[in-house]
């Protein structure tokens, strides 16, 4: 869930809440089974009310195809999905929807290469940064790239984690943003690290410590 607008805080699949963001919560995609089986993924974009009480989601609109595993950064106007998995290839279009207008999502851009990876990624408000995919040709990627939310275009390189992984989920403050976890190609596979950037320059990921348990 990601791309909430308008009110107190912004609240994403992958559980953080910050202070700034609103009441709308958005999720886009996914699969009904067998994630390899074209037939069981999703275009659908839909939609809950944070503020109600028990509600049910409602439709949204639908994203250009079909695809799940998607990545996406937000801001108070605006949530772009990016990349996803869409049987029998990765990926490497990014779209977009205005968060209070109900409607089909609209192309942003490309990706340097084709990819999926975990849910929310980490947004300032102005700039999106999402890292760490599984991509087209690499089962890990160590790649951080970048977009500016408000404006439509391709992504451009921001930096590298220390090692290449799959799948690490997206926290930030507005200000510094964290990499949590992910896969990596090591024994154990699952990693404990947790990276951080400051999301208005570029550079690479810094460690920042620990998780208790994956």
């Amino acid at each position: 869930m990601s791309g909430p607008f308008g009110g107190t805080h912004w609240m994403t699949s992958s559980k953080e809440t910050i202070d700034w963001g609103g009441y709308r919560g958005v999720f886009a995609g996914g699969t009904s089974g067998n994630g390899n089986v074209a037939a069981g993924n999703t275009d659908s974009i839909g939609y809950v009310n944070l503020g109600a009480a028990n509600a049910d989601a409602s439709d949204f609109g639908d994203l250009t195809s079909s695809r799940y595993s998607i990545m996406s950064v937000c801001n108070t106007a605006r949530t772009v999905f990016i990349g996803g998995h869409g049987p029998p290839y990765y990926m490497n279009e990014m779209q977009y929807i205005t968060t209070a207008s109900l409607g089909d999502a609209q192309a942003f851009g490309t990706m340097d290469q084709g990819g999926n990876g975990s849910g929310h990624q980490i947004s300032s408000g102005i700039r999106g940064v999402y890292g760490g995919y599984q991509r087209s040709f690499v089962n890990h990627s160590a790649e951080i790239d970048y977009i500016t939310i408000d404006s439509t275009g391709d992504s451009t390189t921001f930096g590298n984690l220390d090692v290449p992984r799959a799948g690490p989920s997206g926290s930030s403050n507005g200000t510094r943003g964290l990499f949590w976890a992910g896969v990596i190609n090591a024994t154990p596979a699952h990693t404990l690290e947790i990276q951080y950037v400051t999301i208005a320059s570029t550079g690479d990921a810094t460690a920042f410590g620990n998780m208790t348990r994956i």
